[in-house]
């Protein structure tokens, strides 16, 4: 197990990662590093967190809600996401 980091508030960081490998297979095959930058998960049980496809309308616009629904149906995406206007929409 890797040691954590040991930091003095107040501190901020946005953990940034580079990762390189000969083959993209291996970026997943040595992904500690991305594990251990997060602290253990809090929730108890987790069988309910299934893995899938998204796809995200950042238009807020009824015509965009009403085409990202169509392609995510017909493409049998699990997820869609409209963004909330974090970024200032």
């Amino acid at each position: 197990m890797y040691d954590r980091v040991d930091l003095f508030t107040p501190f901020a960081t946005p953990w940034r990662v580079v990762m390189m490998a000969e083959h993209a297979g291996d970026l997943l095959a040595n992904n500690d590093l991305l594990l251990n930058l997060n602290p253990p998960c809090e929730i108890r049980n987790t069988s309910w967190i299934q893995p899938g496809k998204i796809m995200r309308e950042m238009t807020l616009s009824m015509k965009g809600s009403k085409e990202l629904v169509d392609f995510a149906v017909k493409r049998h995406l699990q997820y869609i996401h409209f963004d909330a206007g974090w970024y200032g929409f």
